[in-house]
């Protein structure tokens, strides 16, 4: 070969290989594409690293819930809606055992979805406040004021 042509042929390879070295992506770095908060599992999916506000509060959890024709009163009811969430109601406050042993009305006998929180609220009804001790995790109703002094 001339040396004019195997110059030339040497330079159009040369411009080839350099077309593919320049079109060879790069390795991509998940971490560096992740936002902030955000793990990269697979070329699209991005997993937030953040604890959901329902893990760090059970009680803003979201249930739906059908009570089974066993249970017949709120007490009953009350048990099992905390059955698995961390809490436990404590009967034994004040004026609890009369919340316990009223009969679960039947237009709450199917809620959902709502927060644990709501669910709990809606069984006690308009009269009872919802009080919380997040330190033991447990859970009880006080009358509100305006239904406290009312006859029995």
């Amino acid at each position: 070969m001339s040396d004019t042509k195997s110059f030339m042929f040497r330079a159009a390879i040369s411009g080839i290989c350099c077309a593919l070295i320049a079109i060879t992506p790069e390795p991509v770095n998940a971490e560096a594409n992740a936002a902030p908060g955000y793990v990269k599992t697979d070329r699209y999916t991005l997993v937030s690293t953040q604890t959901r506000a329902e893990q760090v509060n059970p009680l803003l959890s979201i249930t739906t819930i059908k009570f089974g024709q066993n249970i017949h009163t709120l007490g009953q009811a009350i048990d099992e809606l905390l059955a698995g969430s961390g809490y436990a109601w404590v009967k034994a406050a004040e004026q609890n055992d009369a919340l316990a042993e009223m009969l679960l009305p039947t237009v709450v006998r199917e809620m959902g979805p709502l927060s644990l929180r709501d669910a709990l609220i809606t069984l006690a009804g308009v009269a009872w406040e919802l009080q919380v001790n997040e330190l033991n995790r447990t859970v009880w109703f006080t009358p509100l004021k305006a239904y406290d002094a009312q006859p029995k």
